[in-house]
């Protein structure tokens, strides 16, 4: 979807007057969101300024899957802090530069932050060139660093394919990246999140739809044949 309008308001004021006739709705179930979010403190303890997005389809977008186009339209405040991050998406995610797997039959250990999780094969120790990382997700972050990928110190690297959501369509889960021998060191499915994008992708379905249409366009990334796509 296209950003052709922003409109920043008090949910307790006046309207904003310059928003179009035909997006009069949408702001007030906009509105209606932000009063029931209760469980969103984090959000409704900030100033009293909220941003109203028009969306609209843009030609980059037109090939969107329906099912994605329709989570668009969702009206909750999760997902449009989720647009207002994507609104500016080279800022708040950066991408490897290509997709490849470096470690075949690694899975992440899930026992907290131990230092010495894993004991790295020599060949990919020669790739590293440093002391291997062996936090539980330090496989993962030399993935996608020697895939080309910068995080920013104090970001996150993210699995796009965390298993917790359904293929469209379907009851079965998409794929659990960090739990698959496979794809837990795919670069593919890695993006590094500022903090605030990932605390938001951990809680709106739509980001993580929309992380996961990005690693298909960026690198054709789609181990759930989802897109169209290849692993």
């Amino acid at each position: 979807m296209k950003v052709v309008g922003v409109w920043k308001f008090d949910p307790r004021g006046e309207r904003p007057e310059t928003v179009p006739l035909e997006w009069h709705k949408r702001l007030e179930d906009y509105i209606a969101a932000i009063a029931q979010a209760r469980d969103l403190h984090w959000i409704l303890d900030q100033p009293r300024d909220y941003f109203f997005f028009g969306l609209a389809k843009g030609e980059d977008n037109d090939s969107w899957p329906d099912w994605l186009q329709q989570m668009v339209d969702k009206k909750d405040l999760v997902d449009q802090a989720a647009l207002a991050l994507w609104t500016e998406k080279e800022l708040f995610f950066h991408w490897p530069c290509k997709a490849e797997l470096l470690w075949r039959g690694v899975i992440r250990h899930h026992d907290g932050y131990r230092q010495d999780c894993y004991t790295y094969p020599e060949d990919v120790k020669s790739r590293l060139g440093q002391e291997p990382d062996g936090r539980n997700n330090g496989p993962a972050i030399h993935a996608f660093e020697l895939s080309g990928g910068e995080c920013p110190k104090g970001w996150h690297i993210h699995h796009v394919y965390d298993g917790r959501v359904l293929i469209p369509g379907t009851s079965k889960p998409i794929l659990h990246a960090v739990n698959n021998p496979d794809h837990f060191t795919h670069s593919g499915g890695l993006v590094a999140a500022h903090p605030a994008a990932h605390f938001v992708a951990h809680e709106s379905e739509l980001l993580g739809w929309l992380l996961r249409w990005e690693a298909f366009k960026r690198l054709n990334f789609d181990p759930d044949n989802i897109f169209g796509g290849r692993k």
